[in-house]
């Protein structure tokens, strides 16, 4: 069972912050994943063609370390994700006002700036704030009892 939890203005900001840090920290995630493995590429390049034996077996092994941990830090932060763009879509479903909904949807689900929010939706930059707090204030934020 839920029930609406009593939240100020700046929890509920931080709880819908969630679904843009999980975002950030996938994309983060995914680009160093990318870096570590083209240099485990490179450094398996190196190893077949030195035939001397001075390359290092060592690093391309910390590399396969590296490159694991780093995919399962990304698939959780994946999962993190689905749950928390699941969490937000449900409270955007409880916004009767389309502006607010859409404005909530901008910011937490498609990490838009508040420049491109104001600009798309022909609003004067001040009056977004205002509108996203009072769309905020107005959010039944859930939590299991």
């Amino acid at each position: 069972m839920q029930a609406a939890a009593e939240y100020d203005l700046q929890e509920k900001k931080d709880y819908l912050n969630r679904a843009r840090k999980a975002d950030v920290l996938v994309n983060s995630y995914s680009r160093q994943l990318i870096c570590l493995k083209d240099k485990a590429t490179k450094a398996t390049a190196a190893l077949s063609s030195d035939f001397s034996g001075t390359a290092n077996p060592k690093k391309s092994e910390d590399l396969i370390i590296q490159i694991s941990e780093l995919e399962v830090k990304l698939e959780e932060a994946i999962s993190f994700f689905k749950e928390t763009h699941e969490e937000v879509i449900d409270i955007i479903s409880g916004i009767n006002n389309p502006i607010y909904a859409e404005i909530i949807a901008r910011r937490y689900l498609e990490n838009q700036k508040w420049e491109q929010i104001a600009f798309e939706m022909n609003y004067d930059f001040r009056y977004v704030f205002k509108l996203h707090d009072r769309a905020v204030e107005n959010l039944a934020i859930l939590q299991c009892i």
